[in-house]
Order: C-alpha cells, then sequence, then structure tokens
C-alpha cells in the first residue's frame, strides 16, 4: 500500500495487516507530496515525527512497523486470517444496536479536538439518544443473552445528531 494506498488506510475504522505488507509515501521522490490525506491527516493517527520520517524519507514501512507505530491495530499472518479476522469484528458489530453504535462512532469523531466539555456533552447526548430510542431498554432486558453472543432484535435505526 504505497502512496494512495497507505493514505486510504486514514478512511478506515480498524486496519489489519500481515506480517508481508509495505507501507509508504514515496510522493517526495516523485516531486510531488501525499495529496490525500499523508500530508494533512496521517500525523493524527501516528505522530508527528513518524509522519514527517514516513513522508520526508519515502521508506517503506512492514506490518510489523506499522502496528508499532499505530498506522495499524493488528497483525496476522497472512491475508486469508486478516480477512477472518475482519469478518469476526464485522459480526460482533451486527449484534450491537445499529443507533448505538452509530451514535457512539458519531460522537466520537465529533468530539475531536473538540474541549472535555464540549466531548462530555456530546457523550450525554449520545446516551440519552440511545435511553430516548429505547435500545438502552431492548439491552437491559435482553443482558442475559448479549452476555452469551447471541442475537437481539434491536429497534429501528434512529441516527444520532451531534
Amino acid at each position: 500500500a504505497l502512496g494512495w494506498g497507505t493514505e486510504f488506510l486514514l478512511t478506515c475504522d480498524y486496519r489489519i495487516t500481515t506480517n508481508r505488507s509495505a507501507f509508504g509515501l514515496p510522493e517526495t521522490s516523485l516531486g510531488i507530496i501525499p495529496g490525500a490525506g499523508g500530508t494533512s491527516d496521517l500525523w493524527i493517527e501516528i505522530g508527528t515525527a513518524q509522519a514527517l520520517r514516513m513522508g520526508m524519507t519515502g521508506e517503506r514501512i512492514s506490518g510489523e512497523e506499522s502496528h508499532r507505530i499505530g498506522l495499524t491495530q493488528e497483525v496476522v499472518v497472512d491475508w486469508e486470517k486478516g480477512m477472518e479476522r475482519a469478518i469476526a469484528l464485522a459480526a460482533k458489530a451486527s449484534r450491537c444496536s445499529p443507533t448505538a453504535t452509530a451514535g457512539f462512532k458519531r460522537a466520537l469523531l465529533a468530539s475531536m479536538g473538540r474541549g472535555p466539555n464540549f466531548r462530555q456533552g456530546l457523550e450525554a447526548r449520545a446516551y440519552e439518544h440511545c435511553v430516548n430510542t429505547g435500545e438502552a431498554t431492548i439491552g437491559r432486558a435482553n443482558f442475559k443473552q448479549i452476555i452469551k453472543g447471541e442475537e437481539v432484535t434491536w429497534g429501528p435505526f434512529t441516527p444520532f445528531q451531534p
């Protein structure tokens, strides 16, 4: 995943890599700069020093190194194991309340870069949304099934508006 491929990772909620993967930003060696988030957003994920290293040197990093610096969250042995893990994570997410899951993600993303009062207020509003839509009641009523990993019928999806 060189250039745009590495930058595309920044759009993903969670990133799984293999030991054989390679990542890099070779754009400066081509006389350009990364233009799909490598310059503007990569530092948020991996820190300024690592982003500078990748962007200024064009160095290719391994899957292990991408995990060490926070570009990816898990390392698996091969592509097949990565797909198995991705499918398992998607299955876990699909058993959760769609309203609560989307509310969590929206509140988290809207909190980024904001002060603690804003973040806490947003979290409280997202929590209230889950209570007001009835999802919390469904969760409490089905607690034993949820703990066992069984399917639960959630209410209709109701998006949270931050």
